[in-house]
């Protein structure tokens, strides 16, 4: 379990640098859970404590949420079915 612990962390964190790099919104995020999504489906390794993910996802959560502006918000007042759609998966 350590050693899949520890490879699940490194595909996470390339996933993380490379979006990061190609300037992707949340890509740190984004990146994680899409290459960790992908290997997973591809060898069934990968393997991330349940009290972990909770910790992580809670604090990637208030680190995105400190990132919003009021600009932010303004515009999506423009847009109803993004916001709404935000909105549902937040609570969601």
């Amino acid at each position: 379990m350590v050693v899949r612990f520890f490879l699940t962390l490194a595909i996470a964190a390339l996933g993380s640098c490379l979006c990061v790099r190609r300037k992707i919104p949340a890509g740190a995020y984004i990146g994680a859970v899409l290459c960790t999504g992908g290997f997973q489906l591809a060898t069934g390794l990968a393997w991330f404590p349940a009290w972990l993910k909770t910790i992580c996802s809670i604090l990637i959560g208030s680190y995105i949420g400190t990132k919003i502006r009021r600009e932010d918000i303004q515009f999506l007042r423009r847009i109803p079915i993004g916001a709404t759609v935000v909105v549902l998966s937040l609570i969601l």
